[in-house]
């Protein structure tokens, strides 16, 4: 568990590098409980999605996302998720997000961002829509379903080769591009 300190109270938070379902969550809550040693939050870390950019949990291994965040709740524990900022090819999200222009493109090689897990994209956090699109999505298949935070992970960003003016972006010139990425992708959040 971490602590931290906010507003002079002992945040305490639980975060492991995976947990791959439900249940586990569930189960280690509960072991919290049972020791009292209960933190105020559990962070669910990255794939929990069945593809990058499904800014969802995977039904197959969360069948009742809002279920478990109530019984969450009802231990006077907080639900944050990890979100990231690319999008899989496989993604449902994808082909719509691609035909839009709402992902980072290549002007000239590979129109590929990174190839972690799988090849995909990342979506162009300094254009208005593309946020709006984002949040959309979170706050649809997070927000709604009782997730109380989220946590901007893999915001750098990162790309599969280092060749930044190939990219393709709504502010022009990759500087420009890697100065305003993580100030837009948390933006995406909260309706900026």
């Amino acid at each position: 568990m971490r602590r931290s300190c906010r507003t002079g109270r002992s945040v305490t938070w639980q975060c492991k590098l995976w947990y791959w379902n439900q249940q586990q969550v569930l189960e280690a809550a509960h072991e919290f409980r049972r020791r009292r040693v209960p933190p105020d939050a559990i962070v669910i870390d990255f794939f929990h999605w069945s593809h990058t950019g499904d800014y969802r949990f995977a039904r197959e291994s969360w069948p009742d996302s809002k279920a478990m965040c109530d019984e969450l709740h009802e231990m006077r524990m907080k639900v944050m998720v990890s979100v990231w900022p690319q999008v899989s090819l496989k993604s449902e999200n994808y082909v719509t997000m691609h035909a839009s222009n709402l992902l980072v493109g290549a002007e000239q090689g590979m129109d590929l961002g990174t190839m972690f897990e799988e090849p995909n994209h990342l979506y162009v956090a300094t254009n208005p829509e593309a946020r709006r699109s984002f949040r959309e999505r979170c706050k649809e298949n997070y927000t709604d379903q009782c997730v109380d935070a989220s946590w901007s992970d893999e915001a750098e960003p990162e790309y599969h080769t280092y060749d930044f003016p190939g990219y393709r972006s709504i502010t022009r010139g990759q500087t420009s591009l890697l100065a305003t990425s993580i100030r837009s992708y948390n933006k995406g959040f909260d309706g900026g």
